[in-house]
């Protein structure tokens, strides 16, 4: 399973963007909506501002998504974060990378 999901956040065919807003998902008002896939567009969009490990557990997440897409979302969130806790911290570092919002790395 780590493996499997580790090697979906390099071999995904979505596009990784981030936007400031996002629209909320089921029930839970309290609840904020980290990121999502957005299959018609093609791309898994996470939220600005994140921290880097959010947002890193957030592109796990959307990858497990991808990979398990019967799963229930407690069982996603729990294995993002299995996955997350169990990589290497250069690993961990590849996965910030990847989810690294363009907008944060350019000269101000």
């Amino acid at each position: 399973m780590l493996a499997t999901v580790f090697q979906g956040v390099f071999d995904t065919t979505y596009d990784i963007t981030f936007r400031d807003r996002l629209p909320t998902f089921g029930t839970g008002r309290d609840k904020i909506t980290k990121g999502y896939i957005d299959p018609l567009n093609d791309r898994i969009v996470i939220r600005r501002g994140l921290s880097a490990d959010d947002r890193a557990l957030t592109l796990l997440h959307e990858v497990v998504h991808d990979c398990y897409p019967d799963w229930s979302e407690r069982d996603v969130e729990e294995c993002a974060r299995f996955v997350y806790d169990n990589l290497s911290n250069s690993d961990q570092g590849i996965v910030q990378f990847l989810a690294t919002d363009p907008q944060e790395t350019r000269s101000r």
